[in-house]
């Protein structure tokens, strides 16, 4: 069964509370997609459309600018929240994706991307 975007996304940040202890660069990689599902959701509310073309996400780089983009009408510092938001939980994942040495921080990075993309997705109207 299909789900929407929005349900990806709370599943994501399920997933990422799930797997926080034994498994934190799998959660941190949950949390991004948590947030970048959410903004997506918010996309095709507002157009209704896919946003790319074929593909029904725009590429992960450009999500930042294009969540700000979404939320201004809501007010210039959420906006601006939103987009270093993605941008730290961006760098969060790549890290936790691509850079092995540095499992240490794995545990606190995990419980700040769970953080964080819960507050995208509330901004985005995914969660209360």
């Amino acid at each position: 069964m299909p789900q929407s975007w929005s349900e990806i996304s709370r599943d994501a940040l399920q997933a990422a509370t799930v797997l926080h202890d034994k498994h934190p660069r799998s959660s941190i990689s949950r949390a991004y997609y948590a947030a970048f599902s959410a903004a997506v959701w918010l996309m095709w509310q507002q157009h209704g459309v896919p946003v790319a073309g074929k593909r029904e996400t725009p590429q992960h780089r450009e999500m930042p600018k294009l969540l700000e983009q979404l939320l201004y009408k809501k007010g210039q510092r959420i906006s601006r929240d939103c987009r270093q938001a993605m941008r730290l939980l961006y760098n969060y994942r790549l890290n936790a994706d691509y850079q092995s040495s540095r499992g240490h921080y794995y545990a606190n990075d995990a419980r700040n991307a769970r953080i964080l993309a819960s507050s995208v997705m509330k901004h985005c109207g995914v969660i209360p």
